[in-house]
């Protein structure tokens, strides 16, 4: 690919870290190109959420919505419901690959495709919810009785948030706890099963007995699809290994927002670290061009004393 048609920056994911970074970086004076597989801009804050599991409702879709405005008004080069397949590693430069076939190259690559609830093994199912999936629209929570896997966080905001909306049998089943003392302390002990369970891979059943609804709370991870090929190191949970700049095992490939997992996911932590590589990108965009200048300047002396005198 030509230096001519290589973008400085491309960014995976039109979501608040992919957005904020780009547009940080297109303000900076660099080319960007975002690609989303999706029509829109916001990422998860577009979802339908269960309630409790993190940002969701009317204000995150207003804020999807302010993404999609603040991309036109910058003029952001997006390009949606085209997802990239493949990356392409060069020696200097990033290959993209899309749905469509089109092939895209920048100098640097920055990954904000955001993270899916891991399944445990277990297939999707009528009465079978993971992460923050809504809830199946003819349930009646009442006359509900509910099994929570998992001992995080997500967990127990997930037995508040439906004890709140008024199902009257839950029980949280719990290998170990992994949540913030705050939220478990508010879950009675009689509503958690500690130690190992077992799940009816075809039936709703926990430990043999039945309930309407199986919520899984195990956590999220990134899809491997997202990865595109590349070899950058995952943690034992599945979230992208990065470095203090948001740098992975592949250089000038970054990851950013939930998939990197460095801060508690939220909206604004995304928004923070999109900005936070933009400024590291600008770093090492810019490292190659100051050096060379230094170079110049070293061996003119004479034009250095003209430009002190300046």
């Amino acid at each position: 690919m030509s230096s001519q048609s290589l973008k400085d920056v491309l960014v995976v994911g039109a979501g608040p870290a992919g957005i904020s970074c780009a547009l940080a970086l297109q303000q900076l004076g660099y080319t960007v190109v975002v690609i989303e597989g999706s029509a829109h801009c916001g990422g998860r804050l577009r979802e339908v959420r269960q309630p409790g599991c993190g940002d969701g409702g009317p204000t995150a879709l207003q804020a999807a919505q302010a993404l999609n405005i603040a991309a036109m008004g910058q003029a952001l080069d997006v390009r949606h419901s085209n997802p990239a397949v493949e990356a392409l590693a060069g020696r200097t430069s990033f290959g993209l690959v899309l749905q469509d076939g089109t092939v895209l190259g920048g100098r640097c690559l920055v990954l904000a495709c955001g993270i899916a609830p891991r399944s445990g093994g277990l297939a999707p199912r009528p009465g079978r919810i993971f992460g923050p999936d809504p809830l199946p629209p003819d349930l009646t929570l009442e006359d509900c009785s509910v099994a929570i896997l998992g001992g995080g966080d997500s967990a127990f905001q997930s037995y508040l948030a439906l004890k709140q909306a008024g199902a009257p049998r839950i029980t949280i089943f719990a290998r170990s706890l992994r949540a913030r003392a705050q939220l478990v302390t508010a879950v009675p002990e009689t509503d958690v099963r500690l130690g190992e369970y077992d799940v009816n891979p075809i039936h709703n059943e926990v430990n043999g007995q039945p309930y309407n609804l199986v919520h899984v709370c195990y956590g999220y991870e990134v899809p491997r699809r997202s990865l595109m090929g590349l070899m950058v190191g995952l943690s034992p949970e599945g979230l992208v290994l990065t470095d203090n700049h948001y740098e992975t095992a592949v250089p000038g490939v970054f990851a950013i927002g939930d998939m990197a997992g460095k801060m508690r996911p939220s909206s604004a932590a995304a928004f923070a670290e999109g900005l936070i590589v933009a400024r590291e990108i600008q770093r090492r965009l810019d490292a190659p061009v100051l050096q060379s200048l230094s170079e110049r300047l070293t061996r003119s002396p004479g034009r250095v004393a003209a430009l002190d005198n300046h």
